[in-house]
């Protein structure tokens, strides 16, 4: 048996098999094991088992999508807090995030990536319980404008130079929360931003555009030759266990160019539109009622901090500077007009 404490969920495994092995501990084991000291904790229990134990399929939620991701065969079921992922017959999870239990199924060897896929399935879905909600977005903590590091948010679709924006960032002395799972935490509970630190995945662009990566210690490339890179890695520019940090900045990456990085403000419609594509789910009569409540927390994330488009150049090194002269220039007076407006 194994807990960890991420946030303020208690993750419980049981599995008495060893079917995810090693898994749970390398994607959780940067977070402490229970302690009550640390307040009230969301249960969610989770139970390994072998393919051949029977799991009743009769209350299965409907299907609500079915297709390939990093070429395997991938069938999400969904209704309110239910869900159900199946990864061909090399696994599947039944789990509900408001009654706080996930049962997962392996075969006796299971593949390792199925493993890590349907664990992170369990682990981004009960994270966003409490009114947090996901983003799709690498997170930061800029190097510290107002003495208390700020987070900072690159959003950007799959495959587009968000990882290696990130990592360059982290090499100028940045802090590197996470490449890619970030949540925002609304109003009403202090709005602010974190990151879970799963390892990045370092494509061959990525390590041909930032050398300095192969120094250290990137794991065997797979089938695609992505690489992955443990955030602990990067030492102190990475940043484990971070807390909640107030938002500084939204980025959102626009194709690189090939004369120099171009940084630009947007308003808050804008930013707000480019975000929720990204990251809110909005499938009709699935997600009716998660929609709106994501769609709301993010408004009031950009209506937090400001926001630009960044076009990268074929200088990685100064997109860093560049980053902090916006933040230097744009924070304080966007502060300014919020108070201004909260106390009209």
């Amino acid at each position: 048996m194994h807990s960890y404490v991420v946030q303020d969920v208690l993750f419980t495994i049981e599995d008495s098999e060893g079917l995810l092995s090693s898994t749970d501990s390398r994607i959780l084991g940067a977070f402490p094991s229970l302690d009550w000291s640390c307040g009230f904790v969301t249960k969610m229990e989770m139970r390994i088992a072998p393919k051949s134990t029977a799991n009743s399929d009769s209350d299965c939620p409907p299907r609500v999508w079915s297709g390939k991701v990093d070429g395997y065969r991938i069938t999400n079921y969904r209704e309110r807090s239910r869900r159900r992922v199946e990864v061909g017959d090399d696994g599947l999870v039944d789990f509900d995030t408001e009654e706080g239990w996930a049962f997962f199924q392996f075969p006796e060897s299971p593949n390792p990536y199925v493993r890590s896929y349907l664990l992170m399935q369990v682990i981004a879905d009960s994270l966003c319980t409490g009114g947090r909600c996901f983003v799709h977005a690498a997170c930061l903590a800029s190097p510290g404008h107002d003495r208390l590091s700020g987070g900072t948010l690159i959003v950007a679709p799959s495959h587009t130079g968000k990882t290696t924006t990130a990592l360059a960032l982290a090499k100028s002395g940045w802090r590197l929360l996470t490449d890619d799972m970030s949540y925002v935490r609304p109003a009403r509970l202090g709005i602010g931003v974190w990151g879970f630190p799963r390892a990045c995945h370092i494509r061959p662009g990525t390590l041909k555009l930032a050398s300095w990566l192969n120094e250290l210690s990137l794991g065997t490339p797979d089938y695609e030759k992505v690489r992955s890179l443990p955030i602990d890695s990067l030492g102190p520019n990475g940043w484990v266990n971070a807390p909640w940090l107030p938002p500084e900045l939204i980025v959102i990456l626009e194709p690189h160019n090939t004369r120099g990085s171009i940084i630009e403000p947007i308003d808050c419609a804008q930013s707000l539109c480019l975000l929720s594509s990204e990251s809110v789910n909005a499938l009709s009569g699935v997600c009716d009622q998660d929609a709106p409540k994501e769609f709301q927390t993010l408004a009031e994330l950009v209506q937090s901090a400001p926001s630009c488009r960044l076009s990268v150049g074929p200088d990685l090194d100064c997109v860093g500077d560049q980053l902090n002269v916006f933040i230097n220039e744009h924070l304080p007076a966007f502060r300014r007009k919020r108070s201004v407006g909260r106390a009209a």
